[in-house]
């Protein structure tokens, strides 16, 4: 059993394998709280991070009740959005998505032939969460993953005088570190599986000549 949990472990490297068993004896050091000391060191010296629980009553009581405050309201409103927003339109100008082409094409109606050359000229966060898992670093150390949502503005170019404007939806992932109940660290992730662009709900063109 404890060669799977090394495994495992070693398949995830970075993260935290909790291991719960009842099996104080070999498993536990002598209070129970924690792994056998050999079997700490092991996991140590391979660079591991597994950490011993002797019943999921013991998990909650560690864990779990620590989590109480974390939720979405909590996110939205301790979130530092002027500082995301900060390298957000860099971020959103590394999207590129096939769909989103995509369904411009099927959805604008243009005049124009050529290549269509897009530039989004301002992005911003709309301060909405609609997802988020939470994994535990330590006690009272968490790492959030978030999907969040926000609004840019798209300048394409259909020839060297006419461009249009739309403002198109955007998604991503973005990571923070909480410690204490204190945001301390962001990490936001324009990867093309994790980002995107939509034109639903755009809103209308513009011409300008």
């Amino acid at each position: 059993m404890w060669l799977s949990v090394l495994d495992l472990a070693k398949k995830h490297p970075g993260d935290t394998v909790c291991f719960i068993s009842a099996n104080v004896h070999d498993f536990g050091d002598r209070e129970g709280n924690n792994l056998h000391p050999y079997l700490q060191n092991e996991t140590e010296q391979l660079g591991l991070d597994v950490r011993y629980f002797r019943s999921l009553n013991h998990f909650n009581a560690v864990h779990a009740n620590h989590l109480n405050f974390l939720d979405e309201q909590w996110l939205s409103t301790n979130i530092d959005w002027e500082f995301l927003n900060l390298s957000v339109l860099e971020g959103v100008r590394g999207i590129h998505c096939g769909y989103y082409f995509e369904t411009f094409e099927r959805n604008i109606v243009r005049d124009y032939n050529g290549i269509l050359n897009y530039d989004p000229l301002q992005a911003k966060y709309d301060q909405s969460i609609s997802m988020f898992n939470v994994g535990c670093k330590a006690p009272d150390e968490f790492d959030v993953w978030m999907s969040l949502g926000g609004t840019a503005i798209v300048e394409y170019l259909l020839d060297d005088e006419h461009y249009n404007f739309v403002a198109v939806h955007f998604h991503t992932k973005v990571n923070v570190r909480i410690r204490d109940k204190i945001i301390i660290g962001y990490e936001a992730n324009y990867y093309d599986e994790n980002s995107g662009l939509s034109i639903e709900g755009a809103c209308e063109i513009l011409y300008f000549a």
